[in-house]
């Protein structure tokens, strides 16, 4: 999101500044204390079309104060409210200074300039880390085995606990042992005949102590219940 960079100017009021908005849109961008119309006064700003939305800048809507006409929905309670206590004082403190030119900063970074790597992790800003990603990502193994393993770490196998979820079939058990619900946990580590693969070949390799205990079966239980939560 575009913001403006305030330029402070003595006034003989000091309520009273003057600031450069001849790019900057009125509706959207934020402009009146870090923060845009859309957020400070949503009714207000669902009552104007889209099209003033797009093309209204700052320096446009407050000469005169054309913003006031831009309004053209219905005038609601909560519109009015958001006109006079929101919106009419806030632009009251502003004048223009038509000699400078806008500058927009950007709120990613530190020195408030725009760069590809911000922007990117921005993109992921709110999301969580799952558990084993990282581990997956440097593993020298074939693309389909870590697709594969990714796929159970995000819960998405079409397991018959899955299917039943999304309303595919009635039965849910497992199809080796039909003692549990078939997630994709049981299948590869909770089911007699899953822990019982998982012994032989281990066993091979003189490895059996390996075999995954049942902590780590509630562990990845947990795990992708909390996947699943998070819309997965």
């Amino acid at each position: 999101m575009r913001s403006a960079i305030r330029l402070w100017v003595p006034l003989e009021t000091p309520r009273q500044v003057v600031l450069v908005f001849k790019e900057s849109l009125f509706w959207s961008d934020r402009w009146i204390q870090g923060r845009c119309i859309q957020e400070r006064a949503p009714f207000q700003f669902n009552a104007v079309g889209p099209r003033i939305v797009k093309c209204r800048t700052v320096a446009q809507g407050l000469e005169n104060n054309k913003w006031v006409r831009d309004i053209s929905g219905a005038l609601t309670v909560q519109v009015i409210l958001d006109f006079f206590f929101l919106v009419w004082d806030a632009t009251r403190a502003v004048q223009l200074r038509p000699d400078s030119p806008d500058r927009f900063l950007w709120k990613w970074t530190s020195d408030q300039c725009f760069s590809t790597a911000s922007a990117y992790r921005a993109f992921f800003i709110g999301q969580y880390e799952v558990p084993g990603a990282k581990c997956l990502k440097k593993t020298h193994a074939p693309g389909k085995c870590k697709f594969f393993v990714w796929l159970v770490l995000h819960d998405r196998c079409w397991t018959a606990e899955r299917r039943k979820r999304h309303n595919l079939q009635d039965d849910d058990l497992c199809a080796l042992c039909a003692q549990e619900s078939e997630s994709i946990s049981h299948l590869l580590l909770n089911c007699s005949f899953a822990r019982q693969i998982w012994y032989l070949v281990l066993q091979r390799l003189r490895w059996h102590s390996l075999t995954p205990p049942c902590y780590l079966v509630d562990f990845l239980s947990q795990e992708t219940n909390q996947s699943r939560s998070q819309g997965f």
